[in-house]
């Protein structure tokens, strides 16, 4: 992806995610992705200096920010040709049915297993630490 549209898997979801809800702050954004904010602080940074997203003033808290597509991040999230989202649709719409059905069903007992051993405020790298060390490193 790119190579042919010039967003990788994780700058397309970013973009996704901003588009589908504009104004998302990245605390928000990190939480949907149920990822680390610093994860999302690098996707910002990077498709900040691509003129793909904007930053705009949050209301309800001056210390923080919120996210909106600009006119070519606009572009980018329209793209459905070559995306990821568009092979697993193609492979779904070329499935049996039940085999659909099947993998829905699994896909979904996995997501609940992980989200009951994850925790609410867990983040993935959590589990990586080793027990006695900091997550702080200063």
């Amino acid at each position: 992806m790119k190579k042919r549209l010039g967003v990788t898997g994780p700058e397309r979801l970013f973009i996704r995610i901003v588009g589908q809800q504009p104004g998302l702050t990245p605390r928000e954004i990190a939480r949907a992705l149920r990822v680390h904010p610093s994860s999302v602080s690098v996707l910002i940074k990077r498709l900040e200096s691509r003129c793909l997203i904007a930053r705009g003033t949050n209301p309800s808290d001056a210390r923080s920010f919120q996210l909106y597509l600009t006119p070519d991040g606009q572009r980018a999230d329209a793209l459905h040709v070559g995306t990821i989202e568009m092979v697993v649709r193609e492979a779904v719409e070329a499935a049996d049915p039940r085999h659909v059905h099947t993998a829905a069903k699994m896909l979904m007992a996995v997501a609940e297993r992980l989200a009951s051993r994850m925790g609410p405020t867990s983040s993935p790298g959590a589990a990586r630490r080793r027990p006695g060390r900091s997550a702080d490193r200063r």
